[in-house]
């Protein structure tokens, strides 16, 4: 007797574990059957699931095989979760009623709340041998001793290394080292491309898809609404308008139905890999009880919502639905796309040697400390966050040496104008104290707080706050900032390029030549980086990251973050500001009129008194009414 023949005599689907209750029948879930024998069959070294949500394959893979090997076959088993809460979970809400509606398993394993050294949450034990309930994120949870039967639920959860340790998976497997016919199954929905476990072991299986013959050619394919052909082009099958699916060998095309009927078991594993010592399956949502009507739907919505950048939803069709790894596109913008982008702002003139494009409300500056050198970079910005790139250079010399700080000191008293004569200087400053040079830093900063310079550090992670003071700094005023939002966020106002909220400009010179040091050096750091989505080491779970290939340098993209960076600190409700601001229109307006410039001491006070600067004191700032 194999475990499918087992399910249909004896297990019963209580309303704990969701979906049809009752006694089990095969016909119901017809694709997990073939992996429920495959797992008693001694031939096979190990049996892999890679299946959507909710399509039984927790229930058939891994209780109904616990049921069987208690009640037939008793011996060690470890049934495994990604974490020891979700291993109590499935123990008290599915493993113990299961046990409880099943006579013959309840003579074997108490289910009474009684605790004892055999009956536990997490190890029950049973004439022959006992199950114990293991998380995947303790060690010593997977190393607790020798078993037989491995049972892994939704590996994909689990951590590549535990606790530097290496892959939980290997972790349990090893565990089964030394007995003579071990039994080990894997089960999990895949998630991201190159990161998934169920992929790594399914890519090492026989690599059986259920499919379902043509009427026409008599060749099995699998349901899925697109394929990537030899070419790696990607091939419409299903036709969401006539809901007909299209034979990838000859074309014909068939309702749901059609195809299903014309298997007897409701469809057949086709194996991609045959020969493999592990049998590996494959089965998505397109044969489960969801209508396909209500997948398309699904799929429309998520696919209307990547199209305006949120790639969430989508992603999450891809894994639960599809069964399929989700295989982002790294984030990267095109540099010389930017380049073609260049406009001509305001020519300088003999008194102002800087002029502003109108639209800029507030200047701000990011700098990038180098053991060479410092990069700064000064950035215009405008309602709704659009920004003009004002002026990108290098000075050249050890930030040990004070003449480097005095030539960046110079560009702080630099005034920028408009046409008309107004004018507005630097109001904020953000450099980075990260590197060796974080004392000249910070003393620099503290010598000119009452100007807007804020020592910061850069800091990782897509929850992280934009402004947030470090508590733990030996350093009285420093600031973590949140880099990888402000990327995301430049990234996705670079990529669109259109007007309104976001945009960004770039100068060029008159006859089309670089100016302001803004040229192909600059926009190639400016896109070095690129976005790919990745998985934590300890946890598995999967997370965004910036990287930075080998070779490349990004001091354009950091100074910019700094830039945008520099702006919170003006106030908290910086967007209110700067609308404010550009209802004003300051270069639109004459050079005498009464209303005074938007630099003025008198606004930049009343912002101090909202606002105080980083390591300031509010009477400094009130009494003297300092411009910055």
């Amino acid at each position: 007797m194999d475990i499918a023949e087992w399910s249909e005599l004896y297990r019963i689907v209580t309303s704990e574990e969701g979906g049809v209750t009752g006694p089990w029948h095969n016909d119901r879930v017809p694709y997990m059957v073939e992996p429920m024998r495959a797992i008693t069959d001694p031939r096979s070294r190990r049996v892999v699931v890679m299946s959507g949500t909710q399509m039984g394959k927790t229930m058939a893979c891994i209780l109904n095989a616990a049921g069987y090997y208690i009640m037939l076959d008793p011996c060690a088993i470890m049934l495994a979760e990604p974490t020891v809460e979700l291993a109590r979970t499935l123990s008290g809400k599915r493993f113990v009623p299961m046990i409880a509606e099943i006579p013959e398993l309840r003579e074997k394993i108490s289910v009474e709340k009684a605790r004892s050294s055999g009956n536990t949450i997490l190890e029950k034990s049973f004439p022959g041998g006992y199950i114990v309930f293991a998380g995947a994120n303790s060690a010593a949870s997977l190393k607790s001793r020798p078993i037989r039967v491995l049972l892994c639920d939704e590996v994909d959860e689990w951590p590549r290394d535990l606790e530097g340790q290496g892959s939980a998976i290997e972790l349990a497997i090893a565990r089964t080292d030394g007995q003579p016919d071990p039994v080990i199954v894997i089960v999990s929905t895949p998630t991201i491309k190159n990161h998934s476990n169920i992929e790594d072991e399914y890519t090492e299986s026989t690599q059986e898809r259920w499919s379902h013959t043509c009427p026409s050619c008599g060749v099995p394919s699998q349901h899925r609404p697109s394929y990537k052909d030899a070419d790696g082009q990607r091939q419409t099958l299903i036709d969401f308008a006539t809901l007909k699916r299209k034979c990838p060998n000859c074309d014909e095309e068939y309702t749901r139905r059609e195809w299903d009927r014309t298997d007897p078991g409701g469809g057949l594993y086709v194996a991609d890999n045959p020969g493999h010592q592990t049998r590996g399956f494959h089965v998505n949502s397109w044969d489960s009880h969801l209508t396909w009507p209500y997948l398309i739907d699904q799929f429309r919505k998520a696919n209307a919502l990547a199209k305006r950048g949120d790639t969430s939803k989508l992603k999450t069709f891809i894994n639960t639905k599809n069964a399929e790894t989700w295989e982002a596109e790294a984030e990267i913008v095109s540099s010389h796309s930017l380049e073609r982008r260049r406009e001509m702002y305001p020519q300088p003139s003999e008194d102002n040697a800087y002029i502003l494009p109108d639209g800029v409300c507030a200047i701000t500056m990011g700098v990038d400390t180098q053991d060479t050198r410092l990069a700064y970079q000064v950035v215009g910005w405008g309602a709704g966050f659009e920004s003009w790139a004002l002026e990108y250079h290098e000075i050249w010399g050890s930030p040990a040496q004070g003449s480097v700080w005095n030539e960046l000191d110079a560009v702080f008293r630099r005034q920028w104008g408009f046409k008309n004569g107004r004018r507005l200087k630097i109001a904020r400053t953000c450099i980075d104290t990260g590197g060796h040079f974080g004392t000249q830093v910070h003393t620099f900063c503290r010598a000119r707080v009452n100007r807007g310079c804020v020592p910061i550090q850069g800091r990782g992670g897509d929850k992280v706050p934009i402004t947030e003071r470090a508590k733990r700094s030996k350093e009285r005023g420093l600031y973590l900032i949140g880099v990888d939002g402000l990327k995301t966020n430049l990234y996705q106002y670079l990529r669109d390029g259109k007007p309104g909220d976001g945009q960004t400009h770039f100068p060029v010179g008159e006859n089309g030549e670089d100016t302001h040091g803004i040229g192909a050096d600059y926009f190639d750091m400016l896109t070095a980086e690129k976005r790919i989505l990745s998985r934590e080491a300890k946890t598995g779970k999967p997370v965004y990251i910036w990287e930075l290939p080998e070779g490349k340098q990004n001091e354009a993209l950091d100074t910019w973050v700094y830039a945008r960076a520099a702006l919170q600190f003006i106030t908290p409700r910086i967007g209110e500001y700067l609308s404010r601001l550009t209802a004003q229109a300051a270069w639109a307006k004459s050079p005498n009129d009464d209303e005074p410039a938007i630099d003025t001491p008198r606004v930049q006070v009343a912002l101090a008194q909202r606002k105080p600067l980083p390591g300031s004191r509010n009477a400094v700032l009130a009494g003297r009414g300092i411009q910055f």
